[in-house]
């Protein structure tokens, strides 16, 4: 079977960038499986399944611990964009979520060591919860966070050797991760922006720069949440929206986590952009596949523009405190 559906992946000539998580439940899946491309699509979608269920039973006991209304989960749960790529295309963002929502829940019953295993396992579905661990300093402390990160660090290598257990993996790991971060690009906002204003300056695309500044930008405004006495769940959706929108790949999936944060909120952008966002499928309609960039600008306009809207009413100014 491998044979005959490796040539179709869209990048067979990159080292996967998946991690622990991911890799383990493809392999069950495909030992499971054998043969049968449709048992194994079955496997993998029953277990992103399973995911969803553990996570809505987390988004209901956050939003009571909160005092919520219990229908907010169903911004989550009925959103077409988390139906669609979670269990539909099979996206490991789902587990992401799951074990996101665990940490929070773990640490408001005060947790921490837990915490700091479910955030572990967070990470071994995409790399990207690593930037909550700071948040936590003005939640729990400064050393409660530093021994919170510390457990964090070191469940998350041990379980990184079970994948990188040779030098070569590792190398082939950080150079599909250099590749990621500086030659992808796909339906990025801001970063769009300034790539069309330095090629209009340099008649050549900037990538190898202007990715390092995108993320220098991203940095930048990541510590300004840091710095702010945001709750956490308020601080983990701000920092999942700065990375976001400074990202150079922003595939219609990666929004789900910031969909599932949008639950604790009064801000509903995430929600239009969810909306929007498939748009951006308009590339893969032609061959070879080619950015519309007036899709990606109408996107972009349109659910920046609601966001202003938002945060200038009275009753959204809490939402950036």
């Amino acid at each position: 079977m491998l044979h005959q559906i490796f040539p179709y992946l869209n990048s067979p000539d990159y080292y996967s960038v998946y991690p622990q998580i991911c890799q383990s439940i493809f392999k069950i899946a495909s030992a499971i499986g054998g043969d049968s491309l449709y048992q194994t699509v079955v496997i993998l979608k029953s277990a992103i399944f399973l995911s969803e269920l553990g996570t809505i039973f987390l988004l209901k006991a956050l939003l009571s611990a909160r005092k919520n209304a219990q229908s907010l989960q169903l911004i989550y749960i009925l959103n077409p964009l988390v139906i669609i790529e979670l269990s539909g295309n099979i996206h490991f963002e789902a587990f992401m979520i799951l074990f996101m929502l665990m940490a929070v829940w773990l640490i408001n019953h005060q947790k921490y060591i837990s915490s700091a295993g479910a955030l572990s396992l967070a990470v071994q579905a995409k790399l990207l919860p690593l930037i909550f661990i700071p948040l936590l300093f003005r939640q729990i402390g400064l050393k409660k966070t530093i021994k919170y990160a510390f457990v964090c660090l070191i469940i998350t290598s041990v379980l990184s050797l079970v994948l990188l257990n040779s030098t070569e993996r590792f190398a082939h790991f950080a150079e599909s991760l250099r590749l990621y971060y500086g030659k992808f690009e796909f339906n990025g906002g801001f970063y769009n922006l300034l790539r069309a204003i330095g090629q209009w300056f340099l008649a050549y695309n900037p990538i190898a720069v202007l990715s390092k500044i995108m993320i220098a930008l991203a940095l930048s405004g990541m510590i300004w949440v840091y710095f702010r006495k945001f709750e956490l769940l308020n601080g983990m959706f701000w920092l999942l929206t700065i990375y976001l929108a400074f990202s150079a790949v922003v595939h219609p999936w990666y929004l789900t986590p910031l969909v599932a944060l949008s639950v604790f909120t009064r801000l509903r952008f995430a929600l239009l952009w969810s909306a929007m966002i498939p748009l951006s499928y308009y590339t893969y309609s032609v061959i070879p596949y080619s950015e519309n960039y007036w899709f990606t600008g109408i996107e972009y306009l349109i659910v920046i523009g609601f966001l202003i809207w938002e945060l200038n009413k009275p009753e959204s100014s809490q939402t950036l405190t």
